[in-house]
């Protein structure tokens, strides 16, 4: 295992150097046409190079697409971020309803009770009257009676 692993890095480092090393163009290969300077490729390689320029508008146009929808994209969170703020203040608003409208029932309900107690007093209430209706008749009538009686001589 000892002697594996420097072979191994040996080969994990040279290899990237060996297969990335820098070429060094020809002078075969240089090519002047019309006072223009360039290089010479071979036609599978320069058909290549044409087939992915050709490609180069339609893959411009597919990043435009998708830096659109990257912006229609942020656009539709802001306004979800804002709708999100508006929800809140409305349920802050119905909630400081909902709490008003509680304050003002319980005010109802006092002024009710209050109102209800002044309707119940004792001296409202029937029988108190009845009573005092059977007493002052039978007041009336022993005064009447003793009245008569005196007057009459008896």
């Amino acid at each position: 295992m000892k002697r594996i692993l420097p072979i191994i890095l040996t080969f994990l480092l040279a290899v990237p150097q060996i297969a990335f090393a820098e070429e060094e163009i020809p002078e075969s290969r240089i090519v002047k046409i019309k006072g223009h300077t360039g290089f010479w490729f071979a036609e599978e390689t320069a058909t290549r190079m044409l087939a992915d320029l050709k490609k180069l508008p339609e893959l411009e146009l597919k990043i435009e697409k998708y830096e659109l929808r990257a912006k229609l994209s942020d656009d539709r969170i802001a306004l979800l971020k804002e709708d999100i703020k508006l929800t809140q203040e409305i349920g802050l608003r119905w909630e400081n309803s909902f709490n008003q409208q509680i304050k003002i029932n319980e005010m109802e309900r006092k002024q009710y009770r209050e109102d209800l107690e002044r309707l119940n007093k004792w001296y409202r209430s029937p029988p108190f009257w009845a009573g005092v209706g059977f007493v002052l008749g039978a007041v009336l009538a022993v005064g009447l009676s003793f009245g008569l009686s005196k007057s009459t001589g008896e």
